[in-house]
């Protein structure tokens, strides 16, 4: 029997197994951390967790939680996928991951606006614009501060369709895009369903421009308002800056949670032009990859989604050395799709290419904890050193315990 990072691996050479150079952050089951969750955290690389709906109850209940995590491993990463929804409307307009059972949000996590909201502002008065965006962002980054906490929430996906959430508009342009999909519905069945043909759909997929999650696709727009976003969560305790998917998810045909090949046949000049920009001059600390695949005649790379693309993780890391590459989760469905097993896809995301493209933190977020050992056990863990020392970035903030004073409540409204 061979031992390799601990974990008992009968009958497996150790050159058969994949090798992981980067983190893993995983998620928990509920409320309350279980002593199998609590030894999974112990592990060096697991280096991150995600909190869900299903991890807040209240503010008493995530503190008792987060103060449990800290005392394993008090630099873990925590992260939340909280992105704004608009009080007093539908609230499947926006994200926001901080609700009870009746939907309502949990004291003292109030949503601010949306992005859509924020970048309907902006075009009427571009000054309450840029404040609502610097207060949206300081408002989330003094919700989370006490825990370390950071918000996957900032989008720079574009909208080029500019629409409305919900909207079923047809597009002003007739494009070879797909049907736009329904929340939680499969793409096959969005398409028997629809009396259009798919050319006659608008560009705009739901899964941004649907939900709220777009600032717009004019990138001079789009640039401001994040980098008021940006400003407004440096604000408290310099939280780190985190944005996603690169290069862009606001076009592609569906929804990467379902069981799909995803694309978007754009040109490359209309998707790098924005992308490049915008990752180039934001300069966030954390980039998350898209579950995409970029299909047009001109494409750097069609046969591969972005987040395991080692053409694509390459012009990230070009754009910006320093930030920690972060896959959107590897349990979905464009991963499955992908003909690769979770072990395979975790190895190709975090294998470092000769110019230093690589994935150094992988999601593999809703998994058991079996289903967790079960997936280390067919990798060896050799963490790359530049990964390391991005990583350790992050768990530096994450333990830091001085803090700048919280500021009031933010004006928007």
């Amino acid at each position: 029997m061979i031992v390799s990072s601990g974990f008992h691996l009968g009958g497996v050479l150790q050159s058969e197994l994949l090798k992981l150079s980067g983190g893993l952050a995983i998620s928990i089951a509920g409320p309350v951390l279980t002593e199998e969750e609590s030894g999974l955290l112990m592990r060096e690389e697991i280096a991150a967790l995600v909190l869900f709906t299903r991890n807040i109850v209240n503010e008493a209940q995530l503190d008792t939680l987060v103060t449990r995590v800290r005392g394993i491993r008090p630099n873990l990463i925590l992260f939340i996928d909280n992105e704004g929804m608009d009080v007093g409307t539908d609230l499947r307009q926006g994200i926001w991951r901080c609700l009870d059972a009746c939907n309502n949000p949990i004291e003292p996590f109030s949503p601010p606006p949306s992005h859509y909201s924020i970048a309907k502002k902006y075009e009427e008065d571009s000054e309450q614009g840029l404040q609502m965006a610097y207060d949206s962002g300081q408002i989330i980054a003094a919700q989370l501060h006490k825990w370390r906490i950071i918000s996957f929430g900032t989008v720079l996906c574009s909208n080029p369709d500019n629409k409305a959430p919900w909207a079923k508009q047809k597009s002003h342009q007739a494009r070879q895009t797909v049907v736009d999909a329904a929340p939680g519905q499969a793409l096959s069945q969005a398409a028997e369903e629809s009396p259009e043909s798919p050319t006659d759909q608008g560009l705009s997929t739901w899964v941004i421009a649907g939900l709220a999650r777009s600032f717009g696709a004019n990138v001079e727009q789009v640039f401001a308002l994040c980098q008021k976003r940006k400003e407004g969560m440096a604000s408290v305790s310099a939280t780190p800056f985190s944005v996603k998917h690169y290069p862009d998810n606001g076009c592609s045909d569906g929804d990467p949670h379902d069981l799909l090949s995803v694309v978007d046949n754009r040109s490359m000049k209309e998707i790098l032009p924005y992308s490049d920009t915008l990752y180039r001059n934001l300069k966030p600390d954390i980039i998350m990859t898209a579950h995409v695949r970029y299909t047009a005649e001109d494409s750097i790379d069609p046969d591969n989604i972005a987040s395991l693309s080692p053409v694509w993780l390459d012009r990230v890391r070009l754009l910006q050395p320093d930030a920690l590459v972060v896959s959107d989760c590897f349990n979905m469905g464009a991963i499955k799709k992908s003909g690769l097993t979770l072990a395979q896809a975790v190895s190709r995301a975090t294998k470092c290419t000769e110019t230093g493209g690589m994935t150094d933190l992988v999601l593999v977020c809703n998994k058991t904890v079996e289903e967790i050992y079960t997936l280390r056990g067919e990798l060896d863990y050799q963490p790359n050193k530049a990964s390391k020392q991005r990583l350790n970035r992050l768990q530096q903030w994450s333990q830091d315990q001085s803090s700048r004073a919280v500021p009031s409540r933010s004006r928007w409204s």
